[in-house]
């Protein structure tokens, strides 16, 4: 179990990144496919790391950013320090994103 979270399931700065790659690419009009060809995934794998599923690795989160022609801070906007120890916030976090339907 992921020691920052004491949820089960993707740890909430995961899903809060992965939120914001589908605000950042859905804001651009991009397709999942589109996005996936351009940085070298499957779009299932876009899908995966926009829900949390899989998390996003450094090296992808930056070719992902430099496509879409924004900084890597642009991932964690919104994204309060707290959120890292405070429980409150993980479980508020994921019942926020998943009523956005950023996760289901």
């Amino acid at each position: 179990m992921n020691t920052l979270s004491s949820l089960d399931g993707p740890d909430p700065v995961d899903l809060h990144v992965g939120a914001r790659l589908r605000a950042l690419r859905s804001s651009r009009r991009m397709s999942q496919t589109s996005l996936a060809n351009a940085v070298g995934v499957s779009f299932q794998q876009i899908q995966k790391y926009e829900r949390a599923t899989n998390r996003i690795s450094a090296s992808m989160l930056y070719g992902i950013a430099r496509y879409l022609a924004v900084p890597l801070a642009a991932f964690f906007e919104g994204l309060p320090d707290t959120a890292l120890g405070d429980p409150q916030y993980q479980e508020a976090e994921v019942e926020r994103l998943a009523a956005d339907g950023a996760i289901g």
